[in-house]
């Protein structure tokens, strides 16, 4: 099946994920700047919570298990 090389994807939504963890009083203003982008209709946060912590600790641990083997086998 040949792509139409004219035709664009359309897009329905972005994902942006922040750095590190902010305080909503931080993460507030990034939120109503992007609300002000034009054809944003919905901005959020999302408020981690332990599941993400563990999540992410899990990553962080295989990540660094894996660099210790590699520099000391």
């Amino acid at each position: 099946m040949e792509v139409d090389a004219t035709m664009s994807n359309k897009y329905h939504s972005v994902t942006v994920a922040i750095e590190k963890g902010l305080k909503e009083e931080d993460i507030k203003p990034i939120v109503d700047a992007i609300k002000m982008i034009k054809g944003v209709i919905s901005a959020e946060g999302n408020i981690a919570d332990a599941t993400l912590y563990i999540a992410e600790s899990r990553a962080r641990h295989e990540i660094q298990q894996k660099i210790v083997d590699i520099v000391f086998k």
